[in-house]
């Protein structure tokens, strides 16, 4: 359970059975699902293949959640889903001052 932000994750829960991995995005709402036999690398999210294994996982997420009376996160208003491809954006530089 990572209900904050790092320089290595978003807000997620994450659940494991055996070499499935379900990363639930508490901002979104979106599921991600890996075979981390077949990719360690976690680059290929197969949740839509595999519903079934999705709602699973979930449903352990959300019984565990309830158990452990987890509290659960607020929407961060200020939250941009692109800040680290924007933060190495240059300036526009295509305009040039007249006297060039």
């Amino acid at each position: 359970y990572f209900p904050s932000y790092s320089a290595f994750h978003r807000p997620s829960v994450v659940a494991r059975r055996g070499d499935w991995k379900l990363i639930h995005l508490l901002e979104s709402g979106e599921d991600e699902l890996y075979r981390t036999d077949k990719d360690i690398g976690e680059r290929h999210n197969v949740a839509d293949e595999h519903p079934e294994m999705v709602r699973q996982l979930r449903a352990s997420i959300e019984q565990w959640m309830k158990d452990a009376n987890v509290p659960h996160m607020k929407p961060n208003p200020e939250y941009d889903p692109n800040w680290r491809r924007n933060r190495n954006r240059q300036p526009n530089r295509s305009t040039r001052s007249a006297r060039s």
